[in-house]
């Protein structure tokens, strides 16, 4: 909401946060392809019904058929566990957060 209110934000403010006020007052349809989620210091990333958690055991979960995760898909997927894994690394290293890059 800082664009809404014009507010500059500095590259260690709202590492988390993306400029959607286009999308929110109905300019655009684009929303979120990525999602962080955070719980317990453990991070998570989701894309489209893809849940990637990067904790000390790695899981893959496809949501549109498991939302409640129940079975990891590491294993049977892990071209799609590497590229989320590699998106998050992404999101966490880059400066100014991630509403510096291009999701």
């Amino acid at each position: 909401f800082a664009r809404l209110l014009n507010l500059d934000l500095a590259d260690n403010q709202a590492i988390d946060s993306r400029n959607l006020l286009d999308t929110f007052i109905g300019k655009s349809d684009t929303g979120l392809t990525f999602m962080l989620e955070e719980a317990r210091r453990t991070l998570a990333i989701r894309n489209n019904n893809w849940k990637y958690i990067s904790g000390k055991k790695k899981e893959l979960y496809e949501l549109g058929n498991d939302p409640g995760e129940q079975k990891n898909l590491v294993k049977e997927n892990p071209e799609k566990a590497a590229l989320l894994e590699q998106k998050l690394q992404e999101m966490k290293q880059a400066k100014g957060g991630i509403r510096m890059l291009d999701l």
